[in-house]
């Protein structure tokens, strides 16, 4: 802390409330984990039928 008085972090906020984390972002992201989850049962289920 060289500088405490030109500071922008002087206390921490919430992302949600400093508007960096979106209702948009959120759900991209759940979107995203669960393709993979989906490929990955997917996967999972192709080579249990496929096995020998």
């Amino acid at each position: 802390m060289a500088d405490p008085e030109g500071s922008d972090e002087a206390e921490y906020t919430d992302p949600f409330e400093r508007g960096e984390v979106t209702a948009g972002t959120v759900a991209l992201w759940m979107f995203l984990a669960l393709m993979i989850m989906a490929i990955g049962v997917a996967w999972f289920t192709w080579a249990y039928a496929n096995r020998r």
